[in-house]
């Protein structure tokens, strides 16, 4: 098994909207954990997670029941790894040297970790927004 730049999962469309659809992901094809996106998915359930896809035309494309395959651009995981780790890194990183040169001792590194959940919390807030701007590509299998 290689490595892909893409995102790709395999589920069955739960739901169809005039602009939208909600795919639940198969267990066995889905590894949230180590996914760079996993942050931005939109929901969970118990059998699995869900994801709300906007798409145009998706009544007249899709059906409940259909088996489609999700594809995230590598674009839209650079969007997401920027939000998730580099804002956050750079974040920190400079919250604590700026407070290690003003001599703030620990207090530097807790104003860093402070900060990171505040960050953490602005995110959480802005999920289904940053979300929104993930594209899917579906494709019915």
């Amino acid at each position: 098994m290689g490595v892909s730049d893409n995102v790709s999962h395999r589920g069955i469309v739960e739901k169809v909207g005039c602009d939208f659809i909600v795919v639940k992901v198969k267990d066995d094809d889905c590894n949230c954990d180590g996914c760079t996106i996993t942050a931005l998915c939109t929901g969970r359930s118990v059998e699995g997670p869900l994801l709300t896809v906007g798409c145009r035309r998706a009544a007249d494309r899709f059906k409940a029941g259909d088996r489609v395959r999700l594809t995230a651009s590598s674009g839209s995981t650079l969007f997401s790894s920027f939000w998730l780790f580099i804002v956050p890194l750079v974040i920190l990183v400079s919250i604590v040297f700026y407070g290690a040169s003003e001599d703030w001792g620990i207090w530097s590194v807790i104003a860093g970790v402070g900060t990171m959940l505040v960050y953490d919390a602005v995110l959480f807030a802005f999920r289904r927004q940053l979300a929104s701007r993930v594209r899917w590509d579906v494709t019915v299998e």
